[in-house]
């Protein structure tokens, strides 16, 4: 299978040391590659952009979860979905205190966190981004906007540091923070 990738957002290396992509401004899939390199799966193409289950419109960041499910920001769609090892689809999660995801990672906590960073307003509140459980509940969620430690403007990406530390990195802002968070919300930041 020969599959050409335009403008792919993001990839991470499967348990298996396969490979996902994120093929998302053009295509609006996901693809799954092997070891060797050769296709295993694509997800969302067969019906080109959409909103129904399985289908993307710009699938924008994606990580993989210790079960080996793919955890898929849906950056256009405003919401996560899930999907198996092979590429089937399991379920999908909104919430009202969480926007556009653009990145999405999964901690060492099995938690799963991800960046929130469209649809942010000319004014306050901004938003960092949320903490889910593995179920799709929102543990955490922060609207703190501004330019100040703790405080953000449009969140792009996240990376989760092998101590549980969840580091935003910002478009507008144009830097990256170091968080501390407890369900209650951000504890603060560094």
């Amino acid at each position: 299978m020969t599959l050409t990738l335009i403008d792919p957002r993001t990839w991470r290396c499967w348990q298996t040391a396969s490979l996902e992509v994120s093929d998302g401004y053009v295509h609006s899939r996901i693809l799954k590659f092997s070891e060797e390199g050769k296709g295993e799966f694509t997800s969302g193409e067969r019906r080109g952009k959409g909103s129904g289950p399985g289908e993307f419109v710009i699938p924008h960041g994606v990580a993989v979860d210790q079960a080996g499910r793919l955890h898929v920001a849906d950056r256009e769609n405003d919401r996560r979905q899930i999907f198996t090892a092979e590429g089937k689809f399991i379920e999908q999660s909104r919430d009202p205190r969480f926007g556009r995801p653009h990145g999405v990672r999964v901690g060492p906590d099995g938690l799963v966190y991800a960046a929130d960073g469209g649809e942010q307003p000319k004014h306050p509140p901004h938003r960092w981004g949320a903490v889910f459980s593995a179920g799709g509940k929102v543990l955490v969620s922060s609207d703190r906007w501004g330019d100040r430690e703790g405080e953000f403007q449009m969140a792009h990406d996240l990376a989760i540091t092998p101590e549980g530390d969840v580091d935003v990195g910002e478009i507008t802002g144009r830097r990256v923070q170091k968080l501390l968070w407890s369900e209650t919300g951000v504890s603060g930041a560094r």
